[in-house]
């Protein structure tokens, strides 16, 4: 008996999702360094990211969200 099923496309997509986002991820970890910059005007230290390779505005959501679950080495500005 012949099968009419079409194959679902959620799975190998949800695959390549995952290895991409795992990539993008993975990039960011090995191109960030947190650098202590001047310290503002009362003197406290601003911590900025420095990438060995890449850019800021492309690893900008890779950021704010290393910040989430790394607030110990990006202080916010409200700890600070």
């Amino acid at each position: 008996m012949p099968s009419d099923h079409k194959p679902s496309l959620i799975v190998p997509v949800s695959v390549l999702a995952v290895v991409l986002l795992a990539s993008y991820f993975g990039a960011y970890y090995s191109a960030v360094v947190p650098v202590d910059a001047n310290p503002d005007r009362i003197g406290r230290p601003i911590v900025e990211p420095e990438y060995t390779w890449g850019s800021g505005w492309f690893f900008a959501p890779a950021h704010w969200f290393d910040r989430c679950l790394r607030p110990d080495t990006w202080p916010s500005d409200d700890r600070m």
